[in-house]
This record gives structure tokens, C-alpha cells and sequence, in this order.
């Protein structure tokens, strides 16, 4: 309510061309709309009505004066404003006599109901049959906009008696009049929403620079409200307000209506929309509170935040990759290959990244020799022997030779590829596109698999065919929310990226990524080295950006260098032929002569 207050007193922005327009919407079975509009105390939205005279008459609003259409209420319920208030109030009565019967009943009730009456209490201005003239409209858009060089809010407290005698066409043409005219701060529109059809609804929100929607609180909200603050709430306010940068800006309250029609707004407690905190707080509160917990997960709709029980066991059980484990400087060639062992599809030998060269163990166990190096015993040869390494501190629950090995994808894996990439990423394919991979390029997947047998991340990576240039393209990349931060994704990337360039001399790699996904975004450029070659619009299904992003690898480099320095030789070979040309020519000129 604040927001839409803020709106209302902030008015006309300075080179704005239209005045801000509000429009509330209700319908029959809300409680605080119609029903509740019958009644003495003011209704919910004119709640907010009440706090902008109060910011009128202490001249802290852009208008100075407030002006107001009864149409569904008395005169006399919106006069009380102005006694509260000592705002400068002009009710315009069009709910006393809006059909002309009064003429009906003689002299005297016409001419009382034809008489402006001001006093302490505001001016009001009296409409008889404003809704049953020809040029009924025409006089009202006169006396909505007659200010006495002074800017106004103008008030409607409901356009549906306009709408049913004028049509949805008529209305909106005078509230874009109203909205340019330069007396004008700001308008503030009611409308019951389930009496008109969707086409003129769709009308008034084009015009309107915010929405004020009235609707029911569901049983869930109520409960929620009644465990944490011991008030039930009969319904709810969601506001939307259009920014000058094009953005929306949304809040949502509940609000409650006690027997004297006091007004008190209250929001869920945000503990409770969060399953982790909210399990906390139940560990010491009552039973009460504990329920109300729960049924706050429920209302979660099933998104969980945080890890499950068995998630966190499996985190815990997993060991890190090798250059986690206090032995990095062996391990930064970058291939993968070069120090894991054969049994997980490495290459680590002695004399390998992982053996001499670095000074650090292969993968034999300390105290062992393996067959490569007895047979190097036996040929009179030097025997590699790994050199002793401190011992790590045993991880909790971690289990015996437990690890995640990087290695090529096969046919066998497909399955457990498709079911990663279904658990983490809303882009999903069919099997048969895997398959097309796999029997493509089969040099290019690779996936990430722990000590059970479990693929845990994956990289699906092809080449483009339709293309001049040689390049591979990363299709998906996922990992398992247990295995994230241990540097899975870069691994598998490393390793599809060495094959691309090593084995079908790929010259860049591209992907695309969404613009929202600010940690796959991260990866890419800082961790990975790619950049963004374009943005493309609308690229995924929901209709978000994308990123166009490349990597150019060595032979890309060396290809753009070569393609440069071939076409600096052939424009110098150009120039030096141009003099050449002009002589000849010259000379053939003078012969012809």
C-alpha cells in the first residue's frame, strides 16, 4: 500500500507527457471489494485514498487538491476525508440521482439534488442524470477537468455504471484525455472486474501505468497468517506498477478486516517459505508453530533449497578430484589423461605429468611396484618407485577407494546422461539425440563417474557441419548438485575441448548459455576463456537471451595468423603490380598513337 501511496503523491514526472493512472480491480466474491463497499469504514483501496489527503493537505504530494466521482457510494462517505484531513476536497455526486429520476418527483427534490453544497466537510457538486443525457460524457470530462489553475487527483471510485452506459471505447478515450490534461497529477480508478468481458478489461490496463488486483487468500495463506500472527486474512492486494525502464514492479500483501472495519495489512513470515529455517524454528517451538511450518513447505509448491538427507550423505561420501588432494602443481598439463589411472581411463605411468616429471606418486599404492616397472627391473633398467606421501586425515563416511573419474562417454551411458541433464537443466532432449552424438563424434563426450558406478555430470559436445570454418560446439553441460564445486565442469569442458582441437583440428568452440545464468556464465569467461561473439534473441524456448560465446583454441590462433599474414602478402604483392600495370598500359598507349 505504501508503493501505490508513493505513486499517487509523486504524480506527473518532470517531461512526462501523461499523468499516472491507477486502476483497482475487484470482483463480487472478495471480501473488501463490493461488499465491503456498502459499509461505513472505507474500503481496502481507498485506504490509500485517505493517506494521500493526508499527504495533500500537509503539502507533500505534487497535487493540491483532491477531486472525486461518486458513483456507487454516497457523497456523504467520501466527505469525511476532508474533516479528517482538512484537504481541499470537490466530490462530484453522481450516485444521488444518476438517471434523472428526481425530476420526477417534483420541484423541490430537483432542485436539492441540483445545488452544489460546500462547507467544512468539502464542496459537493451534484450530477443529476449524468448517466442518462446525450452529452452526459461531455459534462463529465468538463467537470473533471475544470481546475482552478491548480493540479488535482482525480479519483473514480468505480467505472463500471460509466462502462455500462457508455461503452469500453468511450471510457478509455476519456481517460486518455484526463491523463494529458496539464491540471492533471494522477488518477486513481476502480472497476469490478468480473462484470465486464476481458476485451475492455485489456483497454484499461493498456492505459494504466499499475494494477491494483483484489483476490481471495487461500486456505493455505490463511492457516499460515493464523499460526504466525493469530489473524486470519480475508484477501489479498497485488500490486504491479510499470517503470519509465520498461520493468514491472510487484508486491502482494494480505490483509484483514476486524467487526469496526479497521484495516491491517500483515505479509507471511519469510522463515517460513524457507524449509531449512523453517525446521530450525520448529526444533524449538511449539506445536503450533511446528504446524505452521509444515504447511510453509507446502506452500514452497515442492522447491527444495537446500540439500536433502541423502544428498549430503553422498556429498560427504565423495572424494576429490586428484588436484584437490594437495597435489596440484603435478597436474596442470590439462589432460585429464595424464594422471588418472589406466583402470579409470588415464595414462599415468612413470615418467608421465602424475610420475617423475612433477616428483609425485603415479597411480601405485606406496609400496608396490607395478607390471611396467618389474619388467624394467627385470631388463637391468632403473626402477621407478613412488616417493612417500604424508597421510590425509580420513574423510567422514567416505568410503574405501571412493573417487570421480573423468573418461570418454559410451553407448552404455547414455542413459545416465539423460537422466543428469533431466535433474539439473531445464533443457532437455530426447535419447536418440544422445545416440546422434555418440555415433558422431564419439571423441567428444565425456562424462564424470564416482566410485559406484553413477554418472554425475556429463559434457555432449559435436561438430558443426554446415559451416566454412571448422569448429566444435558444446551442446549441454551438467553436473549433479552433490558433485558441484569440485571442478567437474571444468575437466570435462578441458577434456571435449583437446579433443575437438586434437582430433578434428577444430580452430574455436562455441556454446550458448542463457543471460540469467550468471554461474555458467562465470565458468565460461573466467575459468574457461570464452567470450561473447553475439547475443541472440529469444534463443530459448521461454523466450530468454542467449549468449553466443567462442573459445579460439592454438590452431584457430594460428590459422587467423596465417589467413592475416596471407592476405598482407597479396595486398603488398597488389601494390607493387599497380605501378607495373600503369606502366604497361602507358607504354601500349603510345605505341597505338
Amino acid at each position: 500500500m505504501d508503493l501505490v501511496v508513493r505513486t499517487l503523491r509523486d504524480g506527473r514526472a518532470d517531461g512526462a507527457q501523461q499523468a499516472p493512472l491507477l486502476l483497482l480491480a475487484d470482483s463480487l466474491p472478495v471480501v473488501g471489494g463490493p461488499a465491503l463497499l456498502r459499509r461505513t469504514n472505507l474500503p481496502i483501496a481507498w485506504q490509500a485514498v485517505a493517506d494521500l489527503a493526508a499527504a495533500i493537505a500537509g503539502g507533500r504530494a505534487q497535487a493540491s487538491g483532491l477531486l472525486l466521482l461518486a458513483l456507487e457510494r454516497p457523497a456523504a462517505h467520501y466527505t469525511q476525508l476532508c474533516s479528517l484531513t482538512s484537504v481541499s476536497l470537490t466530490v462530484l455526486d453522481g450516485f444521488s440521482d444518476p438517471h434523472g429520476w428526481g425530476s420526477l418527483l417534483g420541484g423541490q427534490a430537483a432542485a436539492a439534488t441540483s445545488s452544489d453544497s460546500s462547507g467544512s466537510s468539502g464542496r459537493v457538486v451534484p450530477l443529476p442524470g449524468i448517466l442518462a443525457a446525450a452529452d452526459g460524457l461531455q459534462q463529465l470530462r468538463q467537470q473533471l477537468s475544470a481546475a482552478a489553475g491548480m493540479q488535482q487527483c482525480i479519483v473514480v471510485d468505480s467505472l463500471s455504471p460509466l462502462l455500462d452506459a457508455w461503452g469500453a471505447a468511450a471510457v478509455d478515450q476519456l481517460l486518455h484525455a484526463l491523463q494529458a490534461a496539464p491540471t492533471t497529477s494522477c488518477l486513481l480508478c476502480g472497476v469490478h472486474a468480473d462484470l465486464h468481458p476481458s476485451e475492455a478489461l485489456a483497454g484499461l490496463e493498456h492505459l494504466a501505468n499499475g494494477s491494483l488486483q483484489l483476490a481471495e487468500a487461500s486456505e493455505l495463506e490463511c492457516s499460515m497468517c493464523a499460526a504466525a500472527h493469530g489473524a486470519t486474512p480475508q484477501g489479498r492486494l497485488a500490486v504491479r506498477l510499470k517503470r519509465a525502464t520498461g520493468r514491472v514492479r510487484a508486491e502482494s500483501q494480505l490483509y484483514a478486516i476486524d467487526a469496526s472495519g479497521t484495516v491491517a495489512f500483515m505479509e507471511p513470515p519469510a522463515d517460513l517459505l524457507n524449509a531449512a529455517a523453517a525446521a530450525g524454528k520448529a526444533a524449538g517451538a511449539a506445536a503450533g508453530a511446528d504446524e505452521a511450518g509444515g504447511l510453509a513447505q507446502q506452500l514452497a509448491g515442492g522447491m527444495r533449497l537446500g540439500l536433502s538427507r541423502a544428498e549430503a550423505e553422498a556429498k560427504a561420501r565423495v572424494q576429490l578430484p586428484f588436484e584437490h588432494q594437495g597435489q596440484g602443481a603435478a597436474y596442470q598439463t590439462g589432460d585429464f589423461r595424464d594422471y588418472l589411472p589406466p583402470e579409470a581411463g588415464g595414462r599415468a605411468r612413470p615418467g608421465s605429468a602424475a610420475g617423475t616429471r612433477a616428483g609425485q606418486p603415479g597411480p601405485a599404492a606406496p609400496g608396490t611396484t607395478t607390471t611396467a616397472a618389474a619388467a624394467a627391473a627385470a631388463a637391468g633398467g632403473e626402477v621407478w618407485q613412488p616417493q612417500p606421501q604424508p597421510q590425509r586425515p580420513a574423510r567422514p563416511h567416505a568410503a574405501p577407494g571412493a573417487m570421480v573419474c573423468i573418461r570418454q562417454a559410451t553407448v552404455e551411458d547414455l542413459l545416465q546422461m539423460q537422466r543428469c541433464n533431466l535433474l539439473c537443466l531445464p533443457e532437455n532432449y530426447q535419447l536418440k539425440y544422445y545416440f546422434y552424438h555418440v555415433l558422431s563424434w564419439p571423441q567428444l563426450l565425456y562424462v564424470a563417474e564416482d566410485y559406484d558406478g553413477k554418472i554425475v555430470g556429463y559434457v555432449l559436445a559435436k561438430m558443426e557441419e554446415e559451416s566454412t570454418e571448422v569448429h566444435g560446439h558444446i551442446t549441454s553441460l551438467a553436473v549433479a548438485r552433490t558433485h558441484r564445486k569440485l571442478g567437474l565442469a571444468t575437466k570435462l569442458m578441458t577434456a571435449a575441448h583437446r579433443a575437438m582441437e586434437e582430433v578434428f583440428g577444430a580452430h574455436y568452440s562455441s556454446l550458448h548459455v542463457r543471460v540469467s545464468n550468471r554461474g555458467a556464465f562465470h565458468l565460461y569467461t573466467e575459468t574457461l576463456g570464452y567470450k561473447i561473439h553475439e547475443v541472440e534473441d529469444a534463443y530459448y524456448a521461454d523466450k530468454e537471451n542467449a549468449y553466443a560465446m567462442r573459445k579460439v583454441f592454438s590452431t584457430g590462433e594460428k590459422a587467423a595468423a596465417e589467413k592475416a599474414a596471407a592476405a598482407a602478402e597479396k595486398a603488398a604483392a597488389d601494390k607493387q603490380q599497380t605501378p607495373e600495370k600503369a606502366g604497361a598500359a602507358t607504354r601500349k598507349s603510345g605505341k597505338r598513337r
